[in-house]
């Protein structure tokens, strides 16, 4: 794993983070000269308090970031979005319940460029919402570039997440058209 220095281009911000890019030989990824196409996926998770009716959502801490984010990888080669949405939902956070799946969000597509690697990165990221009926302690993987993982009420998420808020909004949405 290198640490990497990645500018994207998301929602009309320029969002700067250092992250850890890892490669796997069964990843979904296609390289085409210096193009590199990449399919992930990712999930918000929401868990409702049966008694205060508040709203949670689970979110990660990579190493060596003030911000949180969603759980997120690369779809496996015969893997549909969803199944590496709810395994990387899993693994990220350690959850011992598979989380129930509640609808597609979106389809998010961007390009980014690594520094000094000349490379020119595509990326299609397939959205779900997913939500638990219990509140499942939350922990980060070992062996893994997550600092800590955790559950945060809806509005403090909206202030701590890095990126991703006007997603999150839609989520939320989603998960209460759904829900009854």
């Amino acid at each position: 794993m290198l640490p990497l220095n990645i500018r994207f281009k998301y929602l009309f911000e320029i969002i700067k983070i250092d992250f850890l890019m890892n490669f796997h030989k069964d990843d979904r990824i296609q390289k085409d000269g210096n193009k590199i196409y990449h399919e992930s996926a990712r999930g918000f998770v929401f868990y409702e308090d049966p008694k205060t009716h508040k709203l949670f959502v689970a979110l990660i801490k990579p190493k060596g970031s003030c911000g949180l984010f969603i759980s997120k990888g690369h779809l496996k080669n015969n893997e549909t979005p969803l199944e590496a949405a709810n395994r990387e939902i899993c693994e990220e956070l350690s959850l011992m319940n598979k989380p129930v799946f509640v609808s597609n969000l979106a389809v998010d597509e961007y390009s980014f460029t690594l520094d000094d690697s000349g490379e020119e990165h595509f990326k299609k990221v397939h959205l779900f919402v997913f939500t638990l009926d219990t509140k499942d302690q939350l922990s980060p993987p070992v062996g893994e570039s997550i600092s800590d993982a955790v559950w945060v009420e809806f509005y403090e998420a909206l202030k701590d997440m890095a990126y991703d808020k006007d997603n999150l909004l839609r989520a939320r949405q989603i998960y209460y058209l759904n829900k009854y």
